[in-house]
């Protein structure tokens, strides 16, 4: 298996998680719908940032992969 792979499905792993954790504390949110959803904004925000520093660590790496691996044939 490819280091590149590999890295790709420890991120596709990450966004599941990070996606089934939302909807558990969506289902057993004990606060009001508006609470709910400040909370809700507040943290797509912080996830906004964590994914986007995320995707562009796994570019930068497929990008140095690629570049190694260009130059041998």
């Amino acid at each position: 298996m490819s280091k590149s792979n590999s890295s790709s499905k420890v991120f596709l792993s990450f966004l599941t998680g990070l996606a089934a954790g939302a909807a558990t504390g969506l289902l057993l949110a004990p606060d009001s719908g508006e609470k709910t959803r400040e909370k809700l904004k507040e943290r797509a925000s912080s996830w906004e940032n964590e994914i986007e520093d995320k995707v562009k660590e796994q570019v930068n790496k497929m990008k140095d992969s690629i570049k190694e691996n260009s130059g041998k044939s």
